[in-house]
């Protein structure tokens, strides 16, 4: 019998890890405040979205 990781036991078994991952970013603007986030969209093995959402460099969505 072969032995397997977490990872691959959870695409079999039913588990719902989430992989499939894409990052982009989105300018958000709230009022007179301007900044750039970070979005990690990932998929499960049900097509079931996740994102998260982190601050970064405002040259990344070229803002100024």
């Amino acid at each position: 019998m072969k032995k397997i990781n977490n990872l691959e036991a959870s695409g079999i078994v039913g588990g719902t890890c989430y992989t499939n991952c894409v990052n982009s970013y989105m300018t958000l603007t709230i009022g007179a405040d301007t900044s750039c986030k970070l979005v990690t969209t990932c998929t499960d093995k049900r097509g079931n979205l996740r994102q998260t959402f982190r601050d970064t460099n405002a040259m990344n969505c070229r803002i100024s």
